[in-house]
């Protein structure tokens, strides 16, 4: 694993958003 990845959450943020957005609004993904 990356070095900073322990500490950067945003790469976590940005697959937890993605993740939440299809199971959320699977119909409203606009991209």
């Amino acid at each position: 694993m990356g070095s900073g990845q322990a500490e950067d959450p945003v790469w976590l943020a940005e697959l937890l958003w993605t993740v939440a957005q299809g199971e959320i609004a699977p119909v409203q993904r606009a991209d």
